[in-house]
């Protein structure tokens, strides 16, 4: 019996396995138990597509699709599958289970035309879109880095060419990775072309090693993708002949009296120097001027519309391509044009690996799939940024993120609410806007834009940009979609329910149903989907808005508190750390303050010190200017703090602090309001 399935037959034992799991269980568990199941051989597991994903758990990933559509498993938390009601109570033969296939085949599809025929579709996102989530991908990143940094390790290695033997010109030219170490460990093969991509930590991990050069790269690591022919130019049958072709063409590659096309023509003509080394070593050596000549490129420029005749007429072509991208260098650019050309194909190897796999399926397969990491990865990765949170209050964000998509930071100024978001969006990946609020926002369009009746235009807002590219995202690549954070920043400086009225309707849609539609003018709707989420940091003063009952029940309220023992921390070993606490167990009751006020008074501190200041006066300075002024209101307890206060003040000689705190209490004693001025 083969143990090759179609992909509608991964769905009955998907249903039945969820069942087993007691309902819900993560995606990986459940791929697991499906293969294991069936008896599907590890050969057949291991056959990889171009991404180097297995096409099994590939194909039983996309059933899930249709399960979600059909309303038989709920799939709103990344990463989990879990059986609605409808699905606990449904069993399906194989026969049902094709026919659900292409029922929501037939679906898709003619959604797929109606969004093409109408204005107001959501439209698939530009090369300039894909290339953007390219550019902030941080596993790509570093291996664009990677490539930009031995490009310039070429540059010095083949400056002298009578230096460069064969051997060394195999290992460091010819082959693309001859090896690999970090901190004398062998990482070989680790950074390009793994089915095991680099986590975040190991992404941060070799990178400072890629600095520091603690990472020792062998091999040119920009062209080619195996060693499977270690030998440049096997017809020449002696050393001598290699030896005298390899130092005319970096004789060549060094002359700086010709242009990169120049050097690129003569080269080729060099027994055992074909396009790819030649293009290749040209490109090293002027990343900002010339491309590689390569299948990949060519292939995404033909697929753009452009003929290729000749290596010149591709220069050009590409040229263009690099300024309608904006793409650093061409070093840069000629990866993204090879992941790219990967999800080309994806579509045909699709339709090849399974007759009963849709087109519409292999569109939405991400070039860069996105992989959220582990929380402890995110963890490891806050941790590095030293932002002080408890693991509780981190695990507390990360789950409701997860579960609503909507959370809110509250707490004191400066105890690290927008730093919390902005540190965990990086450290996921997730694309980042932040959307400070005014004060004189009082409608949707303050957030989301108009649109202008002179011009009948959509006047967008930066937020109705960022909402155009997360639907578009989710259209094409679906659960695989990098995730998207609004931070709206102080939101409550203006009432919430006015400029976010639409979305907190859209928010129950899009709980119920997977996602929304926002409109944005008469004719005109954007896609609210499921890869978006908000994240709203608040403070709590006379100056903002309180929420109503409907905002809390779409939200999760998270609040920030200060930890004395993290806030000394910070202090740790500096000489005015007693003192400073002291101050704030006396001052905390009424005038509050957290980590930025701390990180402040230590800054400034310290360019005090470096004009000759003695710490004792810069802190004098810094808790009348930075603290005293937080003492206002009515508050009946102000006499007893500011009296401590003075005591303290007197006992440690901060005569500016002890002066202007005495005129405060003279001035609450007469009026009954506590002021700075």
């Amino acid at each position: 019996m083969t143990n090759k399935y179609k992909s509608y037959q991964y769905i009955p034992p998907l249903l039945n396995v969820l069942r087993e799991l007691g309902g819900k269980a993560e995606s990986a568990e459940v791929r697991n138990k499906i293969v294991q199941l069936l008896n599907i051989s590890e050969s057949t597991r291991q056959e990889l597509n171009t991404r180097g994903l297995s096409k099994v758990e590939s194909n039983i990933s996309w059933m899930t699709v249709y399960l979600n559509a059909e309303g038989l498993i709920d799939k709103n938390i990344r990463g989990l599958w879990q059986l609605t009601e409808k699905g606990k109570q449904t069993y399906l033969t194989n026969t049902e289970a094709r026919a659900l296939c292409a029922k929501w085949n037939k679906i898709y599809k003619q959604r797929k035309i109606q969004q093409q025929d109408t204005e107001s579709s959501v439209k698939l996102p530009s090369l300039e879109t894909t290339f953007q989530h390219f550019q902030i991908d941080p596993l790509e990143k570093f291996r664009v880095k990677v490539r930009q940094h031995q490009a310039q390790r070429l540059r010095q290695l083949l400056a002298n060419p009578e230096t460069v033997s064969v051997q060394c010109f195999e290992q460091e030219v010819w082959m693309f990775e001859s090896a690999a170490t970090l901190n004398g460990n062998d990482v070989t093969g680790r950074i390009f072309f793994n089915p095991t991509p680099l986590t975040n930590a190991e992404i941060q991990q070799f990178e400072q090693a890629l600095e520091t050069g603690e990472l020792i790269l062998e091999g040119q690591h920009i062209w080619g993708a195996s060693a499977n022919n270690p030998i440049f130019a096997p017809h020449l049958k002696h050393e001598a002949q290699k030896y005298h072709c390899i130092q005319k063409a970096l004789i060549l590659l060094n002359n700086t009296t010709l242009t990169p096309l120049e050097k690129a023509i003569a080269i080729k003509e060099i027994s055992g120097f074909g396009d790819i080394i030649t293009t290749g070593l040209v490109m090293a050596f002027h990343p900002d001027e010339f491309a590689i000549y390569r299948y990949s490129a060519k292939r995404v420029l033909e697929e753009l519309g452009y003929t290729i005749h000749s290596l010149s007429t591709f220069q050009q072509e590409i040229s263009g391509l690099k300024q309608r991208l904006n793409a650093h260098d061409f070093i840069e650019l000629d990866w993204f044009l090879y992941l790219h050309l990967q999800h080309l194909n994806l579509a045909d190897e699709a339709m090849m690996m399974d007759d009963d796999m849709p087109t519409w399926q292999a569109l939405l397969q991400p070039s860069i799939n996105y992989k959220p990491p582990s929380f402890t990865e995110i963890q490891t990765f806050i941790q590095a940024k030293q932002l002080a949170i408890s693991t509780r209050t981190l695990r507390r964000y990360h789950l409701a993120l997860q579960l609503r998509g909507f959370v809110i930071l509250s707490g004191l100024s400066g105890t690290g609410k927008t730093w919390l978001a902005e540190s965990y969006s990086e450290a996921i990946q997730a694309k980042t806007l932040l959307v400070p609020v005014a004060p004189n926002w009082t409608s949707n369009e303050d957030l989301l834009g108009y649109l202008n009746p002179l011009a009948n235009k959509y006047q967008d807002t930066p937020f109705s940009q960022f909402l155009r590219e997360a639907g578009n995202a989710y259209t094409q690549y679906g659960e695989f979609a990098p995730p998207y954070h609004l931070i709206l920043d102080e939101m409550n400086l203006a009432r919430i329910e006015y400029y976010f009225a639409r979305f907190l309707s859209a928010l129950e849609i899009r709980a119920r149903q997977g996602n929304a539609m926002i409109e944005l003018a008469p004719n005109e709707k954007v896609l609210f989907p499921p890869n978006l989420y908000f994240i709203g940091t608040v403070n709590i003063d006379e100056t903002t808005h309180g929420f109503a009952d409907k905002v809390y029940d779409r939200a999760q309220l998270i609040e920030l508190t200060i930890d004395r023992e993290a806030l000394s921390a910070q202090l740790h070993d500096l000489a005015y750390q007693s003192i400073l606490m002291e101050i704030w167990d006396c001052l905390h009751p009424i005038a509050p303050f957290a980590f930025r006020v701390i990180t402040e008074i230590k800054r400034y501190i310290q360019a005090a010190e470096q004009l000759d200041v003695c710490w004792e006066d810069a802190l004098d300075e810094q808790i009348m200017q930075k603290i005293l002024p937080k003492i206002r209101g009515g508050d009946n307890r102000i006499t007893i703090v500011l009296t401590q206060f003075i005591q303290l003040a007197e006992l440690h000689k901060l005569t500016l602090s002890r002066d202007k705190a005495q005129q405060m209490l003279e001035n609450f004693k007469q009026y009954g309001i506590g002021s700075y001025f």
